[in-house]
């Protein structure tokens, strides 16, 4: 039979790496550092910019791939002159305009005025060669997203349940009641990596268990092809025992 060390996997492939990843996503929040999401500048993400995400029904939120149009809209919410670019004035006016300029690259083009046969035909063409560029951004989206929500807290098998009040509500109360002390609007632009850090420090510190998904999925592949060879092999052993040339010795 195959021994395992106590410790050893630890030493599955791909727990240091993903262990190590998850240390520098963790301490780099702190830090109020933008990152880069095909090349457009990004803050991290708030508690105020995720209620407005999902208040436009922003489908990276829940795993999902974005239109064009609400990829743009994703990288405008997180963008750090978002807030120049609000209101109704001449110059957030011209910020907007030169936010949505610098997006024509994997924007589909307007549909043409005369739609022909052929003219739609280099509208597709065009559509196509586009498309490659959009998926690129969306995929280091979802990698942004994925990265924000690493230790979020799990919802239980019941699922989300009935709400009763808000999520600043929640934060703003559950972290009151532990010492942070914090106003209405320092949970709002709180990055939300820093939120669920501070739920699993409360979590720990009140005797409950934390996990990191990442390091746990690389450990859980690890013993799951590990399973797979033993009983492998004890299958071997049994087939062997019951062959007639075994029974003949």
């Amino acid at each position: 039979m195959m021994k395992v060390p106590g410790n050893s996997v630890l030493l599955a492939p791909g727990y240091a790496e993903a262990s190590e990843r998850e240390r520098l996503v963790r301490d780099v929040s702190f830090l109020e550092l933008t990152e880069s999401v095909g090349g457009f500048e990004l803050k991290p993400m708030s508690l105020r910019a995720y209620l407005v995400l999902r208040l436009a029904g922003c489908p990276l939120l829940y795993g999902e791939a974005p239109t064009p149009k609400q990829l743009r809209q994703f990288l405008l919410v997180l963008s750090p002159k978002w807030e120049g670019m609000r209101g109704i004035g001449m110059m957030a006016g011209w910020r907007r305009w030169r936010f949505f300029a610098r997006c024509w690259w994997f924007m589909p083009p307007r549909r043409p005025l005369l739609r022909t046969r052929r003219a739609m035909q280099r509208w597709q063409r065009r559509c196509e060669l586009r498309w490659p560029k959009a998926e690129g951004v969306i995929g280091e989206a979802v990698e942004f997203v994925a990265d924000t929500m690493l230790d979020r807290p799990g919802r239980g098998k019941g699922g989300a349940g009935p709400s009763y009040y808000s999520d600043v509500c929640f934060w703003w109360g559950v972290l009151g009641r532990h010492g942070y002390v914090m106003t209405r609007d320092q949970v709002l632009d709180t990055p939300l990596k820093i939120l669920f850090q501070c739920i699993r420090e409360i979590t720990e510190a009140e005797g409950g268990t934390v996990t990191n998904s990442s390091s746990a999925k690389a450990v859980g592949e690890e013993l799951k092809r590990r399973n797979e060879e033993l009983q492998s092999r004890l299958g071997t052993g049994i087939a062997n025992s019951r062959s007639p040339i075994a029974k003949a010795k």
